[in-house]
């Protein structure tokens, strides 16, 4: 299920890229936040490989045999790299994932993501709200990182008495070398 469907688009991320481009693989977008806002369902987004620092807070949702993947180009090593972002309210994940549907995260390095003023809670990837269909697999998260209070490498936390996070696979991942504090 954590391909896209054969309609699906394929958009392409790469550490030279540009937001106001295409998203071609010729003209590939900057930021992975760039896809997580404006994919439509099937889409498969292709990061290629490097150091992304940034947050990807993802706002589209994917669709019953269309889901929207993210995953690393080839065997083109991809890293999420939070060095120096925050603080944030709350739990922030590196990769979030509020109230989303068929969405897909694949081989990707989800790494250096510290809170050391525990002004807010660090997780490599928070999945929240009424999610559902959701594929984190071939992940690679560490460094997550607190000095006293709370973070995550994975956190699944549903948020609605009503309608409960469903149909989550968490497959293949390594979680490592974090310091999570008072946390699992």
């Amino acid at each position: 299920p954590d391909a896209a469907s054969a309609s699906g688009r394929t958009f392409f991320v790469a550490t030279n890229g540009s937001d106001s481009a295409p998203g071609t693989k010729a003209k590939p977008w900057r930021t992975i936040q760039k896809a997580a806002n404006s994919v439509p369902a099937g889409s498969t987004v292709e990061i290629r490989g490097g150091v992304y620092r940034e947050r990807v807070v993802v706002r589209v949702s994917g669709a019953p045999g269309a889901w929207i993947t993210f995953r690393s180009y080839g065997s083109e090593p991809v890293r999420l790299d939070g060095t120096g972002l925050g603080p944030y309210d709350g739990i922030a994940g590196l990769v979030a994932i509020d109230s989303r549907s068929y969405i897909a995260v694949d081989g990707i390095e989800i790494a250096h993501f510290h809170d050391l003023a525990d002004t807010f809670v660090p997780a490599g990837v928070f999945v929240t709200g009424t999610a559902h269909h959701i594929a984190l697999r071939h992940l690679d998260v560490h460094d997550i990182r607190t000095a006293t209070a709370d973070a995550h490498g994975i956190a699944v936390y549903g948020t609605s008495g009503d309608t409960a996070i469903h149909d989550v696979t968490i497959d293949a991942n390594s979680v490592h070398d974090n310091h999570l504090g008072s946390s699992e």
